[in-house]
């Protein structure tokens, strides 16, 4: 049953158009219980958002002087092309509130945080007196942009002395054990 626009017409008696209002009252019932509880179930929830469909936008919307809006735009992030979420505030500062990929939460894994940063973070094994290389790809994500900042962490005394050996780049990093003991590492890594 589709809405029937211009209902009641005004040109016949409402006795006679009722047929056509109850019709529209049930598809409006119908399209807003898409995503909501329906009006027509009599809870303390009707009317409640069950979920929200957003339509992608194609371009930011224009800000609002004092009201805030999420909006959804399809967009290439580096990492793939999806539809993410956004938060513009009433003077337009807007926040990627999603990334385009899925967090994994693992002893290898990442995550993101709204505004775009991306931390990942590992265990890995330190040979004593040697390099370790750890390429994010390996087990986690290459950053698209920047790797701002990688810290490590011993997970025993005996690696006293783990340190980069250089700066880190976007596909990884190189940490450096002065020591000749072998151990493993925490590491985390910071960036877009």
């Amino acid at each position: 049953m589709a809405y029937q626009p211009n209902i009641p017409t005004g040109t016949v008696d409402l006795d006679v158009d009722y047929k056509n209002l109850q019709d529209n009252f049930q598809a409006l019932d119908a399209y807003f219980g898409i995503d909501h509880v329906p009006y027509s179930i009599a809870t303390p929830q009707s009317g409640y958002h069950k979920t929200a469909h957003l339509i992608p936008e194609a371009v930011d919307p224009v800000a609002v002087s004092g009201i805030g809006e999420v909006y959804c735009k399809t967009t290439t992030d580096g990492f793939s092309t999806d539809e993410q979420l956004f938060y513009q505030s009433g003077s337009g500062l807007i926040s990627a509130l999603t990334r385009n990929f899925q967090p994994l939460a693992a002893s290898n894994g990442y995550t993101f945080l709204p505004g775009g940063l991306v931390i990942q973070w590992g265990i890995k094994t330190a040979v004593g007196g040697q390099t370790t290389t750890v390429n994010f790809i390996t087990s986690n994500k290459d950053f698209i942009n920047n790797c701002f900042t990688v810290q490590l962490c011993a997970i025993s005394t005996i690696l006293i002395g783990l340190q980069l050996n250089a700066a880190p780049s976007i596909t990884g990093f190189v940490a450096r054990h002065v020591t000749g003991y072998t151990g493993n590492f925490f590491w985390v890594a910071i960036g877009n």
